[in-house]
């Protein structure tokens, strides 16, 4: 397990002092902290009884909600008046780590991490019952929950912050999983449509997203007439997502089995790790270390925990001396032409990635809990 607590001791060792986690520590352009990271990065030191570190982040998180009341107030008000709102109007994925807005032009509008953040917290506090931090971070409950109730069905981009044009399975069932959380903190003491919307999400996911072969698309466009159908056709190893943690449906629901299935045979290197998408670029479209654990993750809930005992050794083997994760390898590049552009871009890819690291935690954690049960 020398690489369990490495992976622990990276993580705190990169927590700034407001409490956010940075993405990467050396890779300049992940050096800020993303809601969708450090969620996960948050249920992962939950995972591994460092409760104090994820509820500093879970503070971080309300402090900046709260500290953009007046705009997410604002963005309803425009959206309920009919008035068209820019891109670079929502609310940010990503925070420098003292939690101020960046202010550049990243690919922002994004929605699935605050859902997230909503899950994570829900799962943080049934873990440990913290009556302050609840106290602390119910504004920004309230808040979230409001913009995510307004704008659940707006096109933005997906987690890997492309395909602004569509709506992202991926992201809904974040968002789904987020109100569910929600009612739990809330103890339904709201009188906010939730109920109502997770049922919108749902007929909205039931009537769109199943490709007639009987698994989920990767995304759906909203306008017809700019629809791409090789993009609304693919899977996406973000769709692990619906299956564990988000549980859109159990994880052996007909329709959760074929789109895994998917994913393994198109998606997953065997022995290796497992790509985002056949038609990745991005440093010429390498294995992804957290995608590889997030499958193994899913196979110990469905009982192949060789599978998943597989994929732990093959994190293994990726780590370098201190224990740092990168977040791909390149070693069976979907297209390799492009992986010199994005060293010239942005230099070597990023490691540790602090997501990595994350995710290899819960995987050695979920293995663990069936080691102790046989």
């Amino acid at each position: 397990m020398v690489l369990y607590q490495q992976s622990i001791d990276i993580i705190l060792k990169n927590q700034h002092k407001s409490g956010a986690y940075i993405a990467s520590p050396n890779f300049p352009t992940y050096a800020y902290s993303w809601f969708r990271d450090g969620s996960f990065i948050a249920y992962a030191m939950d995972r591994a009884d460092y409760y104090e570190s994820s509820r500093q982040f879970h503070l971080w998180c309300g402090k900046v909600i709260e500290h953009q009341a007046s705009k997410i107030e604002a963005l309803i008000l425009q959206k309920k008046a009919g008035q068209g709102i820019k891109t670079e109007e929502y609310l940010p994925a990503r925070y420098n780590l003292d939690g101020s807005p960046i202010g550049d032009d990243w690919t922002d509008f994004q929605l699935d991490g605050y859902g997230s953040w909503l899950w994570a917290l829900n799962e943080h506090l049934q873990s440990r019952k913290d009556q302050s931090l609840l106290t602390a971070v119910i504004p920004a409950v309230e808040l979230i929950l409001k913009y995510l109730i307004t704008f659940w069905d707006s096109p933005c981009y997906d987690c890997w912050e492309e395909h602004l044009e569509a709506i992202h399975l991926y992201t809904l069932a974040s968002i789904h999983a987020g109100l569910i959380s929600a009612q739990k903190i809330l103890i339904n003491q709201t009188r906010l449509p939730i109920s109502e919307t997770i049922e919108k999400i749902r007929t909205y996911i039931r009537d769109k997203a199943v490709h007639p072969d009987g698994y989920y698309r990767k995304l759906i466009y909203s306008n017809s007439t700019i629809g791409n159908p090789e993009l609304t056709n693919m899977v996406d190893a973000s769709l692990i997502g619906l299956a564990v943690p988000y549980e859109f449906q159990a994880v052996d629901h007909e329709i959760i089995y074929r789109t895994l299935q998917k994913i393994e045979h198109n998606l997953y290197y065997p022995h290796g790790g497992v790509y985002r998408n056949l038609n990745d670029t991005y440093y010429g479209g390498g294995e992804w270390i957290l995608l590889a654990a997030w499958l193994g993750w899913y196979w110990c809930r469905i009982g192949q925990y060789e599978k998943a005992a597989q994929i732990k050794s093959f994190i293994n083997k990726q780590a370098d001396a201190a224990g740092n994760l990168p977040e791909q390898v390149s070693d069976h590049l979907l297209a390799p032409s492009y992986y010199p552009e994005w060293v010239n871009r942005w230099g070597e890819i990023a490691s540790p990635l602090l997501w990595s690291q994350a995710m290899y935690i819960i995987l050695c954690d979920e293995l663990e809990d069936h080691e102790k049960s046989h």
